[in-house]
């Protein structure tokens, strides 16, 4: 089970999917923040700021998006197909 939480944690920090939405959330976020300088008059807290950047929901969007690739790279690299072929019984998958 160990091994298999590894595995999907090195395809997770090599697919080049992964770097891009990190990229896309960083500057989304250096955006936002950009955007709401102004209203540190209404908010002067910073975490007055960072809440109501979390209530925008890009942050979900692009989270949904990227399990969405990430779960459905298994079947486009034949990764499933490759795993089934090791087992003996393969009715363990039901």
């Amino acid at each position: 089970m160990l091994n298999l939480i590894k595995m999907d944690l090195y395809r997770l920090l090599h697919t080049i999917f992964t770097w891009i939405m990190m990229a896309l959330l960083i500057v989304s976020a250096f955006f936002c923040v950009a955007l709401t300088s102004d209203l540190s008059d209404r908010y002067p807290s910073v975490i007055g700021i960072l809440e109501m950047l979390f209530h925008g929901r890009l942050f979900m969007v692009l989270f949904s998006v990227f399990v969405t690739v990430f779960v459905n790279a298994e079947q486009q690299n034949g990764y499933i197909k490759k795993l089934g072929g090791q087992i003996s019984h393969r009715g363990q998958f039901d």
